[in-house]
């Protein structure tokens, strides 16, 4: 009976402790992501303004081949851009 008894308060005293740790584990965690860094010669010079945008979802694709110089490297070569376009 009395190891019943302290099986039940261990229990009341570690409930609130185990809820609070589930609630911390839904808890969504929002991460921040750095914009990369861009290269000078990819940015817009300052004196030029966005003319039309547009949304647009899609990948490169590459394929890795053999080099021409020498068969026993490889490389990435870029095949073909794939996109999908949204109206605004």
């Amino acid at each position: 009976m009395k190891l019943e008894m302290k099986c039940k308060q261990i229990c009341f005293l570690l409930l609130p402790l185990l809820i609070a740790q589930v609630g911390v584990a839904q808890t969504p965690q929002q991460k921040t992501i750095a914009l990369p860094q861009l290269p000078e010669n990819l940015k817009v010079p300052p004196n030029q303004v966005l003319l039309l945008g547009e949304r647009a979802t899609g990948v490169q694709i590459y394929q890795c081949k053999a080099k021409s110089s020498n068969t026993k490297q490889f490389e990435w070569t870029f095949v073909a851009p794939e996109a999908k376009l949204f109206a605004l």
